[in-house]
């Protein structure tokens, strides 16, 4: 299974929204199906994953930090966009409980333009969490020797990485040129 992860992102508020090969958003006016369907073409995009300036620009078609930034939000100073894919985990070609791969990105406001301060991306086990400050970049992996049993167990993990993610500083290294 696939999803979108979105907070303080416009209306949602650490939300994890399921995809499936065939989706349907049904809602009524208002109540985030435009914003979705905007945050979902700017992951389409190849030039969001492979050639990141860190900003989001005008053809994404979100607006300026301050339309982004959930209005209800406790802390209006970033917001979180993400996809987190389920897989079953193989081993040997046996089946061995499921996996997951994610990536979460956090932006802040840079001259009214949200611009990418932290990159968390999981997968093989490992969290590596880029911070990018000024023209400093800072690193940090980890080992993450997680097994999972449910979808359940992996949407929680999720959750608890990105949030706990968000204010960690600590461990991290110089990224080198």
């Amino acid at each position: 299974m696939r999803y979108i992860y979105m907070h303080n992102f416009r209306g949602f508020s650490d939300t994890l929204v399921p995809l499936s090969q065939t989706s349907f958003l049904v809602g009524e006016n208002s109540t985030g199906k435009s914003s979705f369907l905007k945050l979902l073409y700017l992951f389409s995009r190849p030039h969001f994953w492979f050639l990141p300036d860190f900003t989001l620009h005008e053809d994404s078609d979100l607006g300026g930090f301050q339309d982004i930034v959930s209005a209800w939000a406790v802390d209006k100073a970033y917001f979180q966009i993400g996809v987190l894919a389920t897989r079953n985990a193989t081993r040997n070609n046996k089946r061995s409980g499921l996996d997951a791969v994610f990536t979460a990105h956090t932006f802040v406001e840079k001259d009214g333009a949200p611009e990418l301060s932290r990159y968390l991306h999981f997968a093989d086990k490992k969290i590596t969490t880029l911070i990018f400050a000024g023209k400093e970049t800072r690193y940090k992996t980890v080992e993450a020797q997680r097994n999972f049993s449910s979808e359940t167990e992996i949407l929680d993990y999720f959750r608890d990485i990105v949030s706990s993610d968000r204010g960690d500083t600590s461990g991290f290294s110089r990224f080198p040129k």
